[in-house]
């Protein structure tokens, strides 16, 4: 059965025809181009000219509650009823967009993993999915009977961070005048990166980069053309390593940990020389059991929408 899929983030919001869990095509357009979803989805049909598919689920970057989605880096409110009586859908669900996440890392096969240090997977266990883009995303893969699994949307992004070295002292300092509360979505995402940046080019009395937006400051680091931004995505690593031992603590996830996102899978060697790994098992008298728990970068970018398009089947 064809179904439409969507994976509705800050920054961009992609569309794709799924048939069998094969996307067919997919559009992807700025967020910010259009003043709501309906907007979008008219826009689509238009451009397409597509039969109505009978089922969609779009993943929303947001807070999903009772069939309704309220954006949290974009000011989008999104109601299911409202997208079903208006464009005729037979059904419409609307999911965080993480837990969409991990739906889609139950669609994929191994080919799809990078996996970073140390750890087998045990089954009949949790597994957690995280992810730094324009947020930082986290759902966790409840485990069921028969290896199958119940997905558990988070907010878990907006905890507060917490600094586990003299230097991450400074930086949330530094976080907390800009911010006043600071996340680990502050540190550990696309302007989380860019802050990093702007940190380390103070630390290390360096000018900036012409442009510093994150993906620039990324290229900077990869090819070590600036200790600043080359720090500044070591001190990115180093936190995500520490939010995901975080998060497989909470979770017990013995089925590994996923990294999920836009960025992860850019920057994956330069994570695995980091102290992404040494951070994740940094956790005390946890660190035996940590060492234990695999961590994978999901090498996939159809994630989202392959989770959507399982949902929608369901």
């Amino acid at each position: 059965m064809k179904v439409l899929a969507g994976d509705i983030g800050g920054t961009n919001a992609r569309l794709a025809l799924v048939d069998d869990g094969r996307i067919l095509f997919e559009k992807i357009y700025p967020s910010k181009d259009f003043r709501d979803f309906s907007s979008l989805l008219h826009h689509f049909f238009e451009e397409t000219n597509i039969p109505l598919p009978h089922r969609a689920c779009f993943g929303v970057a947001g807070v999903v509650s009772d069939g309704k989605a309220v954006g949290t880096n974009l000011a989008w409110k999104i109601d299911g009823s409202v997208i079903k009586q208006r464009f005729g859908f037979e059904k419409v669900i609307l999911i965080n967009d993480f837990a969409a996440a991990a739906l889609g890392v139950l669609q994929l096969g191994p080919e799809w993993f990078e996996q970073i240090g140390r750890g087998e997977p045990v089954k009949g266990y949790n597994k957690a999915v995280l992810g730094p883009g324009t947020g930082l995303g986290e759902a966790v893969l409840i485990a069921l009977e028969k290896e199958r699994y119940h997905v558990v949307a988070t907010e878990g992004g907006h905890c507060d961070f917490a600094p586990n070295s003299p230097e991450e002292v400074e930086l949330l300092i530094f976080l907390k005048e800009k911010y006043g509360h600071v996340s680990y979505e502050r540190v550990i995402s696309g302007p989380g990166l860019a802050d990093l940046y702007t940190f380390c080019t103070e630390q290390y009395d360096e000018d900036q980069l012409e442009s510093s937006n994150p993906a620039k400051i990324s290229k900077a680091a990869l090819e070590g053309n600036s200790r600043a931004a080359e720090k500044a995505l070591e001190i990115f690593c180093s936190v995500l390593g520490s939010e995901a031992g975080n998060l497989a603590l909470k979770s017990l996830a013995r089925g590994g940990v996923y990294i999920a996102g836009g960025i992860a899978p850019k920057i994956v060697n330069f994570l695995k020389k980091s102290p992404f790994r040494q951070s994740f098992e940094a956790k005390g008298r946890m660190r035996d059991l940590l060492k234990s728990i695999p961590t994978y970068v999901v090498m996939n970018k159809d994630l989202g929408l392959l989770g959507a398009a399982a949902k929608a089947l369901e």
